[in-house]
Order: C-alpha cells, then sequence, then structure tokens
C-alpha cells in the first residue's frame, strides 16, 4: 500500500495530537514507575507511526528508540530528532541486543501482522527486554460491539481482529511472569444510563491493553507499587455492561412492581372507606337534603322572585325545624354533630344567596351611575383647567 495513503489515513481518522496525547496518559502512571524503579530507562516502540509516544517519553528521560516500517511515518518521526529504524519489525528485532529495554510498546500493531508474526513479535520482545522489563500490548477490543463489527474494518491494513484470551495465552506460552488485560478507553456513551440498550453496543471499552512482565521480579515492583493503575482510564467489557442492564432493569421492574402493589392496597383502602361511608346514616341524610335543594333551586328559577321570595322563606322555616330535630337526634352521637352543623349552616347560607342578589345587582348599577358622573366631572375639570388662561399663568409660574 502507497506509505502517503496511511499518512493521510492517521490524519483523517486518529484524531488531533492533544487527542492522542489525551490516550496515552493511561501510561502515565506506569511510565513514572519505570523511571522509579529504573536507573537507565529506555523505550523501545514498535510500530511507533509519528513517533508520539517516543516523544512523551523522551521528554521525561526514556533512551528512546522506534521502529517504523512505512517511510512517510518514519520520516516525521525523524524531523522530531527521533531514533527510528524503518523496516520489517520482525527482522529488525532480531539485530537488538539482549536484556536492553524497560520498556517495550506495541500501539495498534498486531492486529496489522499474521499470526506467525505476532509468536515471533512475542519471542523477540521477551528475549530484548531487561529483568524488570514490560511489554505492552495495545490493541482495538471486539468486545466494543460497534468496533468489532464496523470501525475495526475501515482501516483496510487490518488482518484479524484479537481475542484477548489468546493472547494472554501466548504471552503466558512465551514464559511471561505475570499477563494483565485491561479495557480502556471507554466508549462514548460509557456514562449514559445502565438500562440503556445503546450502552451495550457503544458504552463498552474501546481498546483492550494487555501488560505482560518478563520475570518474578518486574512483577514484584509492578505488585508491591499499584498506584501505576489509578492512570488507566479503564472501561468495561460487554459482559460487564450486559450484568449492570440486568441488574438495573431487574432492580426497575421490582421498583415498579411495588408501585403497583402500594397502589392496589391504597385503592382497595379507598374504597372500603368509601363503602363505610355511603352506609353511614349522616351521609343518606345529607345525600337527601342535596337532592331537596337542587330541586327547589330549579323549580324557584322558573317562577317570579316575590314568589320565589315567599316559598324560600318557608323553605328556611322547615330547614330551621330539621335542623333542631337533628340537632336532639345526633347528641348522642358527638362524633358527627360538628360535620354535620357545618353542612347544614352551608346549605342555609346557599339558600339566602339568590334572595340578597338582587339587592346587590340594585347597588351595583348606583355604583356604576355614580362613577359615570364622576368621570364625567372629571372630564369636565381638566378641560377647564386646559383650555384657562389663568390656570396656564399658574403652571408656567410653578415650572419657572
Amino acid at each position: 500500500m502507497e506509505s502517503k495513503f496511511y499518512v493521510e489515513f492517521e490524519d483523517n481518522f486518529r484524531g488531533s495530537l492533544e487527542q492522542i496525547y489525551e490516550i496515552f496518559s493511561n501510561y502515565d502512571g506506569l511510565i513514572q514507575h519505570i523511571l522509579d524503579t529504573d536507573n537507565e530507562p529506555s523505550l523501545l516502540d514498535i510500530g511507533c507511526g509519528r513517533g508520539e509516544f517516543l516523544r512523551k517519553c523522551s521528554k521525561l528521560g526514556f533512551r528512546s528508540q522506534g521502529i517504523e516500517v512505512n517511510p512517510q511515518m518514519a520520516l516525521i518521526s525523524k524531523n522530531y530528532g527521533l531514533n527510528i529504524m524503518e523496516g520489517d519489525a520482525m527482522i529488525l528485532l532480531k539485530d537488538l541486543p539482549d536484556n536492553h529495554f524497560s520498556l517495550i510498546t506495541a500501539f495498534h500493531l498486531i492486529e496489522h501482522i499474521s499470526f506467525e508474526s505476532i509468536n515471533t513479535l512475542l519471542k523477540e520482545c521477551k528475549r530484548i527486554l531487561k529483568s524488570n522489563g514490560i511489554l505492552i500490548l495495545e490493541t482495538p477490543s471486539i468486545d466494543n460491539l460497534s468496533v468489532s463489527s464496523r470501525s475495526f474494518y475501515i482501516d483496510p491494513t487490518h488482518i484479524n481482529p484479537i481475542n484477548p484470551d489468546l493472547m494472554v495465552f501466548l504471552l503466558k506460552r512465551m514464559g511471561f511472569d505475570m499477563v494483565k488485560k485491561f479495557y480502556i478507553n471507554g466508549g462514548p456513551l460509557q456514562n449514559s444510563d445502565y438500562d440503556s440498550v445503546t450502552r451495550v453496543f457503544n458504552g463498552v471499552a474501546q481498546d483492550l491493553m494487555i501488560l505482560s512482565t518478563k520475570s518474578k521480579y518486574s512483577t514484584k515492583l509492578l505488585v508491591e507499587n499499584i498506584s501505576w493503575e489509578k492512570s488507566l482510564k479503564l472501561g468495561l467489557s460487554t459482559l460487564d455492561v450486559c450484568v449492570q442492564f440486568d441488574h438495573d432493569v431487574r432492580n426497575k421492574s421490582l421498583s415498579q412492581q411495588q408501585s403497583i402493589s402500594d397502589l392496589r392496597r391504597r385503592v382497595y383502602e379507598l374504597e372500603n372507606r368509601l363503602l363505610r361511608i355511603s352506609e353511614s346514616p349522616l351521609f343518606i341524610l345529607f345525600e337527601y337534603f342535596n337532592k331537596v335543594y337542587f330541586f327547589i333551586g330549579s323549580k324557584l328559577r322558573k317562577k317570579k322572585f316575590n314568589i320565589y321570595k315567599y316559598i324560600l322563606k318557608i323553605c328556611r322555616f322547615s330547614f330551621a325545624k330539621i335542623y333542631k330535630v337533628l340537632q336532639n337526634i345526633l347528641l348522642n352521637n358527638k362524633k358527627y354533630i360538628f360535620l354535620f352543623l357545618f353542612t347544614f349552616n352551608k346549605l342555609t347560607i346557599k339558600c339566602g344567596y339568590r334572595i340578597n342578589n338582587s339587592n346587590l345587582l340594585k347597588k351595583s348599577m348606583k355604583l356604576k351611575e355614580d362613577q359615570i358622573l364622576v368621570d364625567r366631572y372629571e372630564k369636565y375639570l381638566y378641560n377647564y383647567f386646559k383650555n384657562s388662561t389663568r390656570s396656564k399663568r399658574i403652571f408656567k409660574e410653578l415650572n419657572d
């Protein structure tokens, strides 16, 4: 493939320099660990590309070296003053001395090479690592469904997605002491709700990082200093997200069932209360008076006012008599006395409303007429002062 094409491809899809350095900040803790435990820290970045990681580590004090097969990429790295070996990594690695590097990295390399080349790579990396050396492999995570089904195949140089369990097996088979896999760089929906299906598809970690130590000595150093793990921006595997999804959906379902049970219990209690109220003598009596009141009111609206007033007096007299009778009856049931008296008083007040309505109407008409006279008089005074010579002179003196 034309080398210039891949440079343009990287520029388009990999992101800005700031975004790349943000991704590499995952390894800040590990870089600091090597600086603290190795007097002569050295780095080999296989497939170094434009040399971003080499530049980062060189500034921190590493003796850095890179391998790049793409001539255009290698030229860009060399322009930054980096030590770059240009060519096939499987051949160039054999020329490097044993026990030479503190850290070897291969970011997004193994998905570009064959299975035989991966075996060769791991074998040579173990040989050239120091006894306290660490190997880091990073590759797209097939756990992210969006990566494994779509974005992985954007790069035409990708050969096969890498299964993390296979890589762990190969590294242990090659004799590496400790092998750990980390899901890093969460997907764009990693912080969405757990019960969101889109989180399952596009919230899983986009990359897989496999860390290996050459010997028990380097493993011991890592175990004793666990602070390096804090800088890792860990993501979740598909299984982790699915477990969270199931757990959250189950909890929501139980919560909804509990809410439904509570509502049913409350409805049952209200139905029982209504049943008890509807069977009480006071409620039956109250319903009867309501019917009588609305019946009389509907009939009297059709009659003349004087007839309405006369009959209403009769109704009031009847209500007063019934009121006294019921008052004597309810003395033995003090529980309902206040409620009944309040309801009965309210009914009698409503009966008197229509009688007073006519008087109120007359008073309001009189007020309206008075208001018209006042407005007319104010208008007359305004015109007088506006056109009066004396008033103009007084206003002028006041303004001066």
